[in-house]
């Protein structure tokens, strides 16, 4: 079964894509039982109208997702100042997701759900999103099943690299702008728990409660 790398963020991919970050973050739970078995680390070129990013997504096959995303290469600079990379970590177990703040040493907690874009792309799902099967083909050298659907008024073609069980193409396409992301780098990992949790010098503050704790 093949999984999308774009784990639940609040909208499908693009700029309803992982966004993640301070918008509209205390999310109502639902079930969220869908994530990548295998664990592995890849990072994707993502470029959209504000220039070209990276975007990693790494996963202990284990139900916990870490996001990083650098700033684009052009774009949204107002200052001297670089912009900090965004890192997201999701706990499919518990329901719950972080953002973490690297310069304040904030954790931002937040309950999860899922949507179209974390949940495994197969002939049943894709029905359910009304969207277009479209078949198996070659793309970048990797043996690849396509499917296509709309969400959100954004349209969405993933390409799955069904050797590597995760995306390798997808573009999203919307009246705001266009994007793409391709994977650049994959590998299988021991995936080390450190890097699935907050760091213990970091503040959380929990989005449903409204509190901060150490």
């Amino acid at each position: 079964m093949a999984y999308s790398m774009f784990a639940p963020s609040r909208k499908s991919f693009g700029f309803a894509f992982v966004s993640f970050l301070l918008c509209n973050l205390a999310i109502p739970a639902q079930a969220v039982t869908n994530y990548p078995t295998t664990a592995y680390d890849a990072t994707y070129a993502r470029r959209t109208e504000q220039g070209l990013s990276d975007y990693r997504y790494r996963t202990d096959g284990e139900g916990h997702v870490r996001i990083e995303t650098t700033p684009p290469t052009a774009g949204y600079t107002i200052s001297d100042e670089k912009p900090a990379n965004s890192v997201t970590i999701f706990d499919y177990p518990h329901k719950i997701m972080f953002t973490l703040l690297e310069k304040q040493k904030i954790a931002i907690k937040a309950p999860m759900n899922t949507s179209a874009s974390a949940a495994p792309l197969n002939a049943t799902r894709i029905k359910e999103l009304h969207g277009e099967d479209l078949g198996v083909d070659t793309k970048f050298n990797h043996p690849c099943h396509g499917y296509k659907w709309e969400e959100n008024d954004v349209v969405t073609e993933s390409w799955i690299a069904t050797d590597l069980n995760c995306p390798i193409h997808t573009e999203t396409m919307s009246k705001k702008g266009n994007e793409t992301m391709h994977l650049e780098k994959y590998k299988l990992v021991d995936a080390d728990p450190h890097d699935f949790e907050v760091p213990a010098d970091y503040k959380i503050t929990d989005m449903s409660t409204q509190t901060t704790s150490k």
